[in-house]
């Protein structure tokens, strides 16, 4: 469903008419024909039977013969050209695979070229338009002033020539950039746009503390530059996606350039560094790195390099700005699939967006810059979702507003998706707020200024998603994405706490909500409010107290689980299955990830397994096929259910958040192929284990990981474990041992080794209907451990396949997950029933109730406090799923 197609390269169905197009074109005094009724081209005839445009068509047939062609007759200075488009009629039945060549030899006797591979598709006419900064060099080309010939080839690069084939080419046309003279007060614009954009890079280099640790390296930096503008420890022969060594290059650049501009920077101005800057910045334009991931082509690329060029930008030569600019360029908003690229959506577009934006900025193109603007400022649907509906929270019909949506993007629970109905907060949502925050900073006080309204959408994402999955200082790893790696979640929080100090500027009038959010999630927090938030578009739970972070991350028929991208995340396959983090000073996983046993992430109900292929990831497929998963959250405590149903095994599971104690349930746990465990924590050991099993006294846990059956209570680092039944449990310290390569396929496969605390309970092999249960104690001493142990607060009221509640003596609430219609009884004569299946939760004293419908289906839902009965109506579309308050009538 969320597979992208790799070679839909054809524009089709454009919106102008055809004879509308042609005319215009004929009178266009940017574009240049080519052919192919003119001019000496190779391996054609020209023919009156198929023409789009002009008097003859060029017939290219017999391509086992005729697997090539081309012209030198042709301008060869394309140094100001933009676009190459050319009319193709496909006479056969079959799509056609072409290679487009344009030579630009460096030598003789040499073979450099640009090039561009694509496919004709359908029978017919079918329009190509390819920007020519798509188009690929190879060989070391001379360079767009000296294009020698132009080719197409259907052999070779891959290809195979097809005896049926059968193609008119037409109306081969070059396309120049256009340039418009700028008003007074446009120029004046622009220019402050510029500045504001320079000066926001600079203000994050030194606002983010990289303005310190980098200019003590510039100066190192402009020493082991050579005489090409090269560094020698970077490969710059490297193409492969995932960690892309030549984009180093550019990160010293613009770290150099921002010595460079900054005010304050001991280096601004310095004429040596400047030097060095032009010899970098001349060594990338001249050899046009490329690699084969199309993300850091139209992304990663451009956004560093005109990032770069914009701080420099009154020092550019001609030759330097028109060369960025077609680099820039390759970042086309709206483009087709090309080059193993699919259809831009969501993030990614808007990331395209930015770097069209700053291109138009480079090349004094307003209406780019104003087009650019409109796309980040939209949240556009592209590709509709499960359960979509049409945007909610539309604050107005303003062009280029951005948007709440239900489809990828920012969702109304302040999630965000990407790839599909799939959580990207710390990931591309990261990225959205990025590029967000910067554009609407830069374009303040100018006609582009973003609406308030739209701040208001950022501004919510800031601190009701963003900001509320950072623990001191550290994104919770569910956060992350794919994006697992070395010091991964301290790096994002790091680039969360700046956007919230950015904030201050881009929304003055909420600067206090910011700094309360920056005081709350900085590595030196003390003063954390309580909350909980239940993500209900995400399948995503989040509890915090003033001593502890936890979080479970969930999947269903509706969420997908994870993915692996550029092997990133090859391990991390059941991220998604109930994976439930324990945070008190946010090192607990600290860069455990080579090490882990990735079948026992902590919460997680799984098979016992080691097998590579089954902890991969399985990209934007549903993994968990089953809709019952949900939570509930009253803002200050919350419960969750996710039913399981994946490859085999079925479990019911269930979380219940208090203030001191955070109750795990599991029940209907089956399987008919082999053995299943249940992680009650995995995590990095640090100090004593204490454990109080059977009769004999608490004492310290044994070297190694040992199993217990009648183990009542475990103590680590900070952390209380209560089992209120006896179990199959594992539980201990042990060496674990692994590599990087197993989480990143492009990390070295050095072996790490770390020391391990783990907990498990043991289900057995092909286990039916097996339970758990067990409370996890956050921040509780040995004694308060103890204590908890004997004479539990909380009890557990029942643990079926059908219901699963427990009840907080304390604070006289009771937590319930129906998983069919039924009633519980509560104690003194209480009792609350559902006549369907739902999670709730219920304050006993006051009445006041919270409800939701994990399936995100029911309409209404009846519920009968102490014999009182109430029809309730749920929330529907986009809110469907999220939670209802209400208080009920008693007696």
């Amino acid at each position: 469903m969320y597979r992208f197609p790799l070679r839909i390269i054809v524009l089709i169905g454009l919106t102008l008419s055809l004879s509308s197009l042609s005319s215009t074109r004929a009178g266009d005094s940017s574009a240049q024909v080519l052919g192919f009724d003119q001019g000496d081209w190779k391996g054609i005839e020209l023919s009156s039977e198929q023409v789009k445009t002009g008097g003859k068509s060029g017939l290219w047939k017999d391509h086992l013969v005729n697997k090539s062609v081309g012209s030198g007759d042709i301008p060869h200075d394309w140094s100001d050209a933009e676009e190459l488009s050319l009319w193709i009629y496909n006479a056969g039945q079959k799509p056609v695979p072409l290679m487009i060549v344009l030579v630009s030899r460096t030598a003789p006797q040499g073979f450099s070229y640009f090039g561009y591979r694509m496919t004709v598709e359908r029978r017919g006419w079918n329009e190509v338009r390819v920007p020519l900064s798509y188009f690929q060099p190879s060989g070391n080309p001379a360079g767009w002033p000296k294009i020698d010939s132009v080719m197409f080839a259907a052999d070779g690069w891959g290809m195979k020539p097809s005896p049926d084939a059968v193609l008119y080419l037409d109306g081969l046309v070059l396309h120049k950039a256009v340039s418009k003279t700028l008003s007074e007060s446009e120029q004046k614009e622009l220019d402050q746009i510029k500045r504001h954009f320079a000066e926001y890079q600079q203000a994050q280099w030194m606002g983010g503390g990289e303005m310190e640790r980098q200019r003590e390296r510039v100066p190192g930096w402009m020493a082991t530059l050579n005489a090409e503008g090269a560094w020698p420890d970077i490969d710059y022969s490297g193409k492969t996606g995932g960690f892309w060594q030549p984009l180093t290059h550019l990160a010293r650049l613009k770290a150099m350039a921002l010595a460079y501009t900054t005010p304050g920077s001991s280096l601004k101005g310095d004429a040596a560094l400047a030097a060095a800057v032009h010899k970098a910045l001349g060594n990338w334009l001249r050899n046009d790195y490329w690699s084969s991931a199309w993300w850091y082509r139209e992304i990663g690329v451009p956004a560093d390099l005109s990032k770069i060029m914009l701080l420099i930008d009154a020092d550019l030569t001609r030759e330097e700005r028109s060369a960025g600019i077609r680099i820039v360029g390759r970042a086309v908003m709206d483009s087709p699939p090309h080059w193993g690229r699919g259809v831009l959506t969501g993030q990614n577009r808007v990331w395209v967006a930015a770097n069209a934006l700053a291109k138009g900025l480079l090349a004094s193109d307003l209406a780019l810059v104003r087009r650019a603007r409109d796309v980040v400022f939209e949240e556009v649907v592209i590709a509709s979702q499960p359960g979509g509906t049409k945007p909610v929270f539309k604050t107005s019909g303003r062009p280029g507003d951005i948007d709440v949506s239900t489809q990828e993007g920012v969702q109304p629970d302040f999630s965000f998706y990407q790839h599909g109905p799939l959580l990207q907060l710390g990931n591309y949502g990261m990225g959205f707020a990025q590029d967000t925050v910067q554009w609407i900073t830069v374009l303040r006080g100018t006609s582009l200024a973003a609406s308030p309204e739209k701040m208001a959408v950022v501004s919510g994402y800031l601190l009701d998603g963003l900001a509320t999955v950072v623990w001191k200082g550290r994104v919770d790893i569910s956060s992350c994405g794919r994006q697992i790696g070395p010091q991964s979640p301290a790096g994002k929080g790091g680039e969360v706490l700046l956007l919230l100090d950015t904030a201050k500027t881009m929304d003055p009038e909420h600067a206090s909500q910011y700094q309360a959010a920056i005081e709350r999630d900085r590595p030196d927090a003390t003063a954390i409010p309580a909350q909980n938030k239940y993500f209900w578009r995400s399948d995503y739970m989040v509890h915090r107290r003033p001593e502890y972070y936890t979080s479970t991350r969930m999947n269903s028929a509706r969420v997908l689980a994870t993915e692996v991208v550029n092997t990133e995340n090859l391990s991390g396959g059941y991220l998604g299955d109930g994976a439930t983090f324990l945070y008190l000073t946010g090192r607990e996983y600290e860069d455990i990830f080579p090490v882990w046993d990735w079948a026992r992430l902590p919460g997680v109900t799984a098979p016992v397994t080691t097998d590579k292929a089954r902890l991969k990831p399985r990209n934007w497929k549903v993994t968990n096929d089953c809709d019952f998963v949900g939570g509930v959250s009253d803002g200050g405590y919350g419960a969750a259910v996710l039913t399981l149903n994946r490859d085999g095994l079925a479990a019911k599971k269930s979380w219940f958040y208090f203030d001191d104690e955070i109750v795990n349930l599991g029940a209907g746990i089956s399987s008919d192929r082999e053995p299943v465990v249940s992680s009650v924590n995995q995590c990095l050991a640090t100090g004593e284990v204490m454990v109080a099993a059977g009769d004999a006294n608490p004492g310290n846990a044994d070297g190694g990981v040992r199993e217990y059956t009648d183990l009542k209570w475990a103590w680590h680092d900070g952390v209380g474990y209560v089992f209120p039944s006896p179990q199959r449990l594992s539980l201990g310290v042990q060496e674990q041992t692994g590599a990087w390569n197993l989480v990143n396929g492009r990390a070295k496969p050095d072996p790490v080794k770390a020391p391990v605390f783990s907990a498990w309970i043991n289900h057995g092999d092909k286990p039916r209907n097996a339970t758990y249960e067990y409370v996890l104690l956050p921040g509780a001493s040995r004694e308060q451990t103890a204590a908890a142990a004997a004479s539990p607060k909380v009890q557990i009221l029942q643990n079926t396949r059908e219901l699963q509640a427990v009840r907080h003596a304390g604070l006289k609430r009771v937590e319930a997950v129906f998983h069919q219609p039924g009633a519980l009884s509560f104690g003194e004569g209480r009792s609350i029933a559902v006549d369907r299946p739902c999670v709730l939760m219920l304050e006993e004293l006051s009445g006041r109730l919270t409800i939701a419908d994990p399936t995100q289906l029911l309409k209404e839902i009846t519920v009968t406090l102490d014999g009182k009965e109430t029809k309730l109506m749920l929330p529907a579309g986009a809110m469907a799923g999220s939670t209802l308050t209400v208080v009920l009538p008693q007696a």
